[in-house]
């Protein structure tokens, strides 16, 4: 640690939010977490790297002083990480995942 350098919080886990699937047409999957305030932080507080089967979503709340972390691996289905985006709203940070269109298996009819 560098003198006069501020130590940043851990990342706290995100353990409750919402999950829209959608049915089988649907072509987003979406994921609503409330946050008081997110709306008022600054460009780049939140932020999420989509990968084609996981997602990792930041929040480094500066109001509070907490840092938000959720992070996903081994989707149900496959997403487009391009296609994918965050929306913030007033309390919530809303991510719309693309999803891949994928050839069926046998066990899945």
């Amino acid at each position: 640690r560098r003198a006069g350098s501020e130590e940043q919080a851990p990342w706290e886990e995100i353990a409750t939010f919402a999950l829209d699937l959608g049915d089988d047409h649907a072509p987003y999957v979406s994921l609503d977490v409330r946050i008081e305030a997110v709306e008022r932080l600054p460009e780049g507080a939140v932020t999420c790297h989509f990968e084609r089967d996981r997602f990792d979503l930041r929040i480094d709340h500066g109001l509070t002083g907490k840092r938000h972390r959720l992070v996903r691996t081994c989707l149900q289905r496959d997403i487009d990480p391009e296609r994918s985006r965050i929306r913030i709203r007033r309390n919530h940070v809303v991510l719309q995942m693309k999803k891949l269109v994928a050839p069926r298996c046998a066990a899945e009819r």
